[in-house]
């Protein structure tokens, strides 16, 4: 497989991506087993923005990388944040609202292809959990690099390994995708993703410098079989994966992942999820 091999045309890909995202909004984060907030912390502190910092969020969501990096910016500076999910985008602006986060702007956008920036207008890019789910990603990682202004940092998360423990549960529901889709685990196994290093590589040859991985496990508790259901249906990628199987297989997918739960579930009935994610960037020369 190599790095743009995910079923379907880049197109279709995104289309089943920004479906997955748009259906899932009302619910994402918001299922009791959150962590966007400390990884969207731990991304702009590894991106190093500054207060008067000018940033761009690509696949802003609900707005948790946002509202962090425009913390970090503060009032001098401003972060835009984009997306393709529109009910995505209303929850970010309500969010900044709420917040009375005021240096922030919201708006539909490509992350794989952000338009209508001019060149070198960015001193940092900022892509919380989201290159995995691009169809070419080092297209993208490209394109991004002529936004940033010189000695500008992209920094991006991404899931860098699955807790093993988990693989037969991901799998019997992955057995339900249909065939034109996109299954949980090829989003995790995809070139370049399979390793820190081939990821530092596609964003050196993609012209960065000074480009590093470091990574970080986060443990999410699920207190039942029906929490951790609900959740992967409204978290990526179980939002983009899970929700196009058929609805009439949808029980028996339920079934099968709730029979391979037995093998991972604690004496006190709680199922104990760890996942690393990895946060790599890199500057412009």
């Amino acid at each position: 497989m190599t790095a743009s091999a995910l079923p379907g045309t880049p197109a279709e890909v995104t289309g089943q991506v920004v479906r997955g995202f748009t259906e899932a909004a009302g619910g994402y984060d918001a299922g009791g087993t959150e962590f966007f907030g400390p990884m969207a912390e731990w991304l702009v502190a590894r991106a190093g923005i500054s207060a008067g910092a000018t940033v761009l969020d690509l696949g802003c969501g609900k707005g948790a990388v946002t509202l962090a990096a425009a913390r970090a910016a503060g009032p001098g500076g401003h972060v835009t944040g984009i997306d393709l999910a529109g009910p995505m985008l209303k929850h970010a602006r309500a969010a900044a609202r709420h917040a009375r986060q005021h240096n922030v702007a919201f708006q539909p956008g490509d992350a794989e292809d952000p338009r209508p920036f001019r060149s070198a207008t960015f001193d940092a890019i900022v892509a919380g959990y989201l290159i995995q789910f691009l169809p070419r990603p080092a297209h993208a990682a490209r394109r991004w690099r002529r936004l940033l202004k010189p000695g500008g940092v992209l920094a991006l998360t991404w899931g860098a390994a699955q807790d093993p423990r988990w693989a037969p549960v991901m799998a019997a529901v992955d057995a339900h995708v249909p065939d034109t889709m996109v299954g949980f685990e090829a989003f995790f196994r995809r070139p370049p993703f399979h390793h820190t290093a081939a990821v530092n590589q596609m964003l050196a040859v993609s012209g960065y410098a000074d480009v590093i991985t470091v990574t970080r496990e986060f443990t999410t508790v699920y207190d039942t079989p029906e929490q951790w259901w609900a959740t992967c249906l409204s978290q990526a990628p179980g939002a983009v994966a899970w929700r196009h199987i058929p609805e009439e297989r949808l029980p028996a997918a339920r079934r099968d992942a709730f029979t391979a739960l037995d093998s991972v579930r604690d004496s006190d009935g709680k199922l104990v999820r760890i996942l690393t994610f990895a946060c790599t960037s890199g500057t412009t020369r």
